[in-house]
């Protein structure tokens, strides 16, 4: 009878499983050193994966209390216990070579350490509140993303949390720290206080040749950073450009950029697409440039080239952007008219790369060091911010997807002595 007893507990009454704690203890970095033809090399941590190359040879991972890190090259399988990881190691599998380095967690934030006090910003993909650090009163911009349950949802979340923190230039918005809950994810920026070019041109009608060509060249060099480390950025406009409070122009939001030498994604803000991306072709880099272009002219003509007229449907801008020839104002001089005919070229290959461009006429006299090192004085000194609290819509990051439920490995970040340089 005991026997039976026993036999139907273990049937119907399994024996519980301990649950794994999932502290988060540091995180880790995996950087391919040395690849190996035709081998794909697959990182994964937890359930989540991460595909290396000579392209894309680093990947980003949370290290919880208790996991295991698989490498993959072929069928050569090499794994690693989170217990045992050192600061820095250096190891192979089938052929292919790698560094881990470690740093352990010191600290965590999370919302309780910020007060919300307005919403600055509304994109596709989330929202950006200004927010106060309450220990030291200190100013951030917080974008917020709403995690849903699309693979590609994600690995979009991952790959701008990712960008974000490996970029440095003084014309680029960087990351400071992020963080997340079970169905956001919040990424902590520099409060950039000038606000939107979009803005100020809208404020301006138009800019003169002088000011856009001092905002050009200050965007030129961040395109140029990018592309030197393998980032397309594919949505440039006006409103993607900030102003900080000496004048001077920084670069955000890095939802839609890729780190590959080429791409196929349909994908941008309708005005500015270029024409390769309409015809569905393969780009690089060079969309950039004719982005750059358009935005270029907008800020010397009031608008785009083209733009959806009445009655107009998408077909029909992408047709005139494809086929319609651009009509320069008579009020342009020859050479600003020369650039953005060869930046707004609409076969790629004839579009001019950065040292092409500074060579070009419209920026003779340019110091390009000195554009470097922001010693150019703006025209334009965007007015002190109003710091006031405001609403927060309750509803604006609703979305018709389903929410994911969990943690992302590799998303918790934390800059060393991220809130230690005084922003202002």
């Amino acid at each position: 009878m005991d026997l039976i007893k026993k036999v139907v507990r273990r049937l119907f009454y399994p024996k519980k499983k301990p649950s794994v704690p999932t502290v988060v203890i540091g995180a880790v970095t995996v950087t391919l050193t040395r690849t190996v033809c035709s081998q794909e090399v697959h990182i994964e941590f937890r359930g989540h994966a991460a595909t290396l190359s000579a392209q894309n040879p680093r990947t980003f991972f949370d290290v919880f209390e208790h996991g295991t890190l698989y490498i993959r090259v072929g069928r050569k399988r090499e794994k690693i216990k989170t217990a045992t990881m050192a600061a820095s190691e250096a190891l192979a599998c089938g052929g292919a070579a790698f560094t881990l380095e470690f740093s352990a967690r010191k600290k965590k934030l999370g919302l309780e350490d910020f007060q919300f006090l307005r919403l600055i910003g509304k994109g596709t993909f989330g929202k950006v509140i200004l927010v106060k650090h309450i220990r030291t009163e200190r100013l951030y911009a917080c974008k917020i993303i709403k995690k849903t349950v699309s693979h590609d949802s994600i690995e979009k979340m991952v790959n701008e949390k990712n960008i974000l923190s490996q970029i440095h230039s003084p014309f680029l918005i960087h990351l400071l720290a992020s963080f997340q809950t079970e169905d956001k994810v919040f990424l902590i920026l520099p409060y950039i206080e000038g606000g939107e070019l979009f803005h100020h041109l809208e404020e301006h009608k138009a800019f003169s040749e002088d000011v856009a060509r001092f905002y050009f060249c200050e965007l030129l060099l961040a395109v140029a950073y990018l592309h030197q480390n393998k980032i397309i950025y594919r949505d440039i406009k006006p409103e993607n450009v900030l102003l900080d409070k000496t004048g001077h122009i920084v670069l955000c939001d890095f939802g839609m950029s890729t780190q590959s030498a080429l791409a196929t994604t349909y994908c941008g803000t309708p005005e500015y697409i270029a024409p390769e991306i309409i015809r569905n072709e393969a780009y690089d880099e060079s969309v950039d440039y004719y982005t750059l272009g358009v935005l270029l002219y907008e800020m010397v003509c009031g608008s785009p080239p083209f733009f959806l007229l009445e009655g107009e449907d998408a077909g029909d801008l992408e047709n005139r952007i494809l086929f319609s020839a651009i009509e320069y104002p008579q009020a342009l001089s020859a050479e600003i008219k020369s650039l953005l005919a060869l930046l707004m070229h609409r076969v790629p290959a004839r579009r001019p790369r950065p040292e092409q461009i500074k060579k070009h006429a419209f920026f003779g006299g340019i110091d390009w060091d000195r554009v470097q090192r922001r010693e150019y004085l703006p025209e334009i000194l965007p007015p002190a911010p109003e710091l006031k609290e405001g609403a927060i819509p309750t509803d604006s990051m609703d979305t018709p997807y389903d929410t994911y439920q969990g943690i992302l490995p590799g998303f918790t970040y934390c800059q060393e002595d991220w809130d230690a340089n005084d922003p202002e």
